[in-house]
């Protein structure tokens, strides 16, 4: 007897992931077919059902009653395809991209009457009502009956036999025939169950020297449950190369990085993941090439990024014990949880604990000691942006904040209001003279205050004011002293060592409070940053031999660029300023960083070391180890964007590889190779002044920083 959809559900958060090909197996075409009834598109309804059967996966601990499992599945498939669809439309409007199914022996006439048949169809299905279209297309895909669309819908079989009549009525009796042909044969079939299947069960990681894939929730051999580290921007990349969804246009670094090694003939054995240095895993790359030698590279990587790219290569991930301990999911008793019970703790859509800054606020006064509400003040800043944010609506946080701070002076919170002030402008940008008065102030009205003491010799320390930052320091004995990279210059102070003890190299320049870490680091670069000289077209760099080299040679000559700048401007308008060969300056834009670890930018540029391991300098490592020489980039126009083309070369030959614009720049910046730019894109970037000619560096900051 075949088990119900409540035991095949109950079985997958058991942590029998085979359990749910049963489940797809079942209800892939009721799924596909709601998809095109949606979107009128094969190739958009496969995407949206592999799409939905994955979002259904991982929210299955959330179905509070999994008999139903079918409607909780069509709702689902209705939101995504309504996501897919909105998204679309916010896109140019595109084409239909059908996949054209190879011609298997059919001669070219046949293949254009396939092709004829099908626009026929979907033309047809399209001109019917929405509520008319899913139940024709649910009912001819796969032969259901209406009660099994009823049940999976969650309508009445009469409403559906309703909509079946007037679906049949609008199509003419030839076409009836031919939509049930044509959807019957576009229907997924056990190829797709077995990538849906594949992806369920990449979301493993083994231990020990098995073999397996990792995602955001990793399962070891022996069945214990682990978390890995994943940021927002990380689980997007990981979500599409593990659903096989389209890859980001232009590709991201780790995409670009990969290409090309397999351009060269290399292909990912294994990857290897144990602890470094906080925050960095060791990472270890197997390598085999097209001789079936295998190489080995070693390279202390950023955790998350770590785990990011470990599943992006599609290879086998190995783990070892001592991160698999720490990366442990447990349960109260201390042992390792089970895969399903880890699932059901996974915390999804956690609710922020705050209502708003005014919430956050009121937290203060009632208890100022609150770590929760210290850390919640941060939001308040408008660009501040955290992966778990504490603040469910933080609009009109600065007014608030300076509101409160007016309505407690002269009263007993005066000096954690100046406090808190002091603090917001300190950890939220990096402003430091901003946040001076305030801290200064709330210091002499509570003495007894270490956390202001604290953030006030921070800020002392970062204007170079070192007496009044070791008098304080010594004061207090901070115990974080060691780890803040504000106070870097005074490590080597015997007043700091006596004081505080041996300071921890790994933390420059990262900038501590108590429990928060933001970056500081910015980018001050008035000669900028010199980069290799590079040839004005490819011609020279013998780069005409690369038949993919059209795109690039279609836009003309190239101008190569002398120095990189510092970033100028607000974040929605911030421009990296480059100098041309000429001393003409380009204003190009750059991405608003989403936290420390992607201020790669900034580092390069200001020659900062970090305690995070930068996508760039693993990149070159890796390639380094392989044999691959990058020899310059080359940046052109995209479909509204900037994207970007590697020139490596290994073995005596060169290949092109497409890469995002700014990750180019990271790249030529890391290594100082050539950053070349095609001649029509500098005409779009170059800064201007009134007479039309363009700007020096110099006078550019001053056009960009002014707006």
């Amino acid at each position: 007897m075949a088990e119900t959809d409540a035991e095949l559900v109950q079985s997958v958060l058991e942590g029998e992931t085979g359990s749910f090909r049963t489940l797809v197996e079942r209800y892939q075409d009721a799924v596909f077919g709601v998809a095109f009834s949606k979107t009128g598109s094969f190739a958009d309804a496969e995407d949206i059902a592999q799409e939905t059967f994955l979002a259904a996966f991982e929210s299955l601990h959330q179905l509070a009653e999994p008999q139903s499992f079918g409607a909780w599945l069509y709702r689902i498939a209705v939101n995504t395809a309504s996501k897919r669809i909105r998204r679309d439309r916010r896109r140019e409007k595109r084409h239909e991209s059908l996949p054209s199914p190879a011609r298997g022996g059919m001669t070219p006439d046949e293949a254009v009457q396939r092709d004829e048949t099908r626009g026929e169809v979907l033309a047809a299905v399209r001109r019917l009502p929405e509520a008319s279209r899913e139940a024709a297309t649910l009912y001819y895909i796969d032969g259901y009956s209406t009660a099994d669309i009823g049940r999976f819908t969650g309508r009445p079989v009469g409403t559906i036999r309703r909509r079946l009549h007037d679906a049949r009525k609008r199509l003419r009796k030839e076409l009836v025939t031919m939509v049930e042909d044509q959807l019957k044969k576009s229907r997924p079939g056990k190829e797709f169950t077995d990538k849906v299947v594949v992806t369920v069960e990449r979301v493993r990681i083994w231990q020990g020297g098995s073999e397996g894939q990792t995602t955001l929730m990793l399962v070891d051999s022996k069945g214990r449950s682990h978390r890995g580290p994943m940021g927002d921007y990380e689980a997007e990349v990981v979500l599409r190369s593990i659903t096989g969804r389209e890859p980001s246009d232009p590709p991201d670094l780790h995409t670009a990085l990969l290409r090309l090694l397999e351009r060269f003939g290399h292909r990912v054995e294994r990857v290897g993941l144990a602890w470094s240095t906080t925050p960095n895993l060791k990472v270890t790359v197997e390598l085999k090439d097209g001789a079936e030698r295998t190489s080995t590279v070693e390279a202390d990587y950023d955790m998350r990024d770590a785990t990011q790219f470990a599943v992006q290569t599609g290879a086998p991930v190995v783990i070892d014990d001592e991160l698999a301990e720490g990366w442990a999911t447990r349960r109260a008793d201390g042992k390792p949880m089970s895969p399903g019970g880890a699932w059901r703790t996974v915390p999804k859509g956690k609710r922020p604990m705050f209502r708003n800054i005014a919430a956050v606020l009121k937290a203060l006064e009632r208890n100022p000691d609150s770590k929760r509400a210290r850390e919640a003040v941060r939001e308040a800043y408008p660009d501040m942006r955290t992966e778990t944010p504490r603040v469910r609506d933080a609009a009109n946080g600065p007014d608030l904040l300076l509101q409160w701070h007016s309505a407690k002076q002269g009263t007993p919170l005066e000096a954690l209001a100046d406090g808190v002030l002091g603090a917001y402008h300190q950890y939220s940008n990096g402003k430091s003279k901003k946040a001076l008065p305030y801290l200064e102030r709330a210091h002499r009205l509570a003495p007894e205050d270490e956390r202001v003491a604290f953030d006030l010799a921070s800020t002392y320390a970062a204007q170079g004011r070192w007496e009044e930052a070791l008098d304080l320091i010594e004061s207090y004995r901070f115990e974080d002293a060691g780890k803040c990279g504000n106070f870097a210059a005074l490590w080597k102070d015997p007043r700091f060592r006596r004081a505080v003890g041996e300071p921890d190299p790994r933390a420059r320049p990262v900038f501590i409070i108590k429990g928060t870490c933001a970056s500081i680091i910015s980018a001050h670069c008035e000669k900028g940053l010199r980069l290799r000289k590079g040839a004005t077209s490819l011609k020279s760099l013998g780069a005409r031999r690369i038949r993919s080299l059209g795109q690039c040679l279609a836009q003309g000559a190239l101008v190569g660029v002398a120095r990189l700048h510092d970033t100028v401007g607000p974040k929605e308008k911030r421009r990296l300023v480059a100098e041309t060969d000429a001393g003409h300056a380009l204003a190009i834009p750059a991405p608003p960083w989403p936290d420390c670890r992607d201020h790669d930018l900034s580092v390069v540029l200001s020659d900062q070391v970090t305690p995070w391991r930068r996508r760039s300098e693993f990149a070159l490592d890796l390639l380094k180890g392989a044999g691959v020489r990058i020899e310059a980039a080359v940046l052109l126009s995209g479909q509204g964007d900037i994207v970007g083309t590697l020139v490596a070369r290994a073995n005596g030959r060169r290949e092109l590889v497409p890469i995002d614009g700014i990750s180019a720049v990271l790249l030529a910046a890391e290594g100082t190779r050539p950053l070349l730019i095609t001649e029509a894109l500098a005409e779009k970037l170059y800064v201007r002044g009134k007479s039309g000619r363009p700007l020096t560096p110099r006078g550019a900051k001053r056009k960009l920083a002014a707006g």
